[in-house]
């Protein structure tokens, strides 16, 4: 979105813009474990819904966003390998976050301080 060489949201009024920077904003937010099990009570409430009514269609942002948290959680069913490399690179980047934040004196986000979280308890969680 940042690249105006690149040009895909060229076309988009301001109000289409800002519709889409905020979709795309919650599918990535989506991703955040500490609100996985609000994503598993929306799939609950739906499917209840559903049972009820066949026609019922699930709400589009919220399908994009379960779609993004699936893919991103699915790294525990590949194989062991694969998931292991990803476990890693996903520490990588968590405790990059934390040293930024301690760098700016900000609190250090749960999960992100290589000095309190063991990187095998969290590749193995």
């Amino acid at each position: 979105m940042c690249d105006r060489d690149v040009g895909i949201l060229e076309g988009l009024s301001s109000t289409q813009y800002y519709q889409f920077r905020s979709s795309v904003s919650k599918m990535i937010l989506a991703t955040d474990m500490t609100r996985h099990f609000e994503y598993i009570n929306h799939l609950k409430e739906f499917s209840a819904r559903r049972d009820e009514d066949p026609a019922v269609e699930m709400d589009k942002q919220l399908a994009m966003e379960l779609m993004v948290k699936c893919a991103d959680v699915s790294n525990v069913i590949k194989p062991a390998a694969v998931a292991r490399r990803w476990a890693l690179r996903v520490t990588d980047e968590l405790f990059d976050q934390g040293d930024a934040e301690r760098c700016m004196g900000m609190e250090v986000s749960p999960n992100c301080d290589r000095f309190v979280t063991s990187r095998v308890a969290l590749a193995t969680a």
